[in-house]
């Protein structure tokens, strides 16, 4: 029993192991990207709180992110206020930002209708975004 309680500590470990990805690093955004990421995990695993204070919570560090300029940009932090996931790849031709492959793929789908009307037949609200120059071209980078 033993064992497998080690194995299965050790994999919460992990998963809420909280590291700043080298990116971040890059843009000098160390210090305040590794605080903001250190409590994300906490508000996730708060067992004690219920869906509207988990909501405010997560609110509450979308707003630091979004001060601190790491929402929304390319390869930083996703721009969907309850994901904060990074690699935020997937340019929104709508609201000009920056968002991760899952919530890229939902606003998709969920915008098809309006995306074909705004930019044409079989045109993507969101689309992927592979290289930094690329980006650049975009309103945000």
């Amino acid at each position: 029993m033993g064992k497998i309680h080690d194995k299965i500590k050790a994999r919460q470990e992990r998963i809420n192991a909280v590291i700043v990805p080298p990116r971040l690093l890059d843009h000098g955004f160390a210090r305040e990207a590794s605080i903001l990421l250190e409590d994300l995990p906490r508000v996730r695993a708060d067992r004690n709180l219920g869906t509207a204070e988990r909501h405010y919570k997560m609110q509450e560090l979308a707003d630091k992110a979004k001060r601190l300029g790491l929402k929304g940009r390319w390869n930083l932090l996703c721009n969907r206020t309850q994901c904060l996931r990074p690699d935020a790849t997937w340019y929104n031709r709508g609201s000009y930002a920056f968002y991760c492959c899952a919530c890229a793929l939902d606003l998709n789908h969920v915008n098809r209708r309006d995306a074909e009307e705004f930019l044409g037949e079989g045109e993507k609200l969101c689309i992927r975004i592979d290289n930094p120059e690329e980006a650049g071209r975009c309103h945000v980078s």
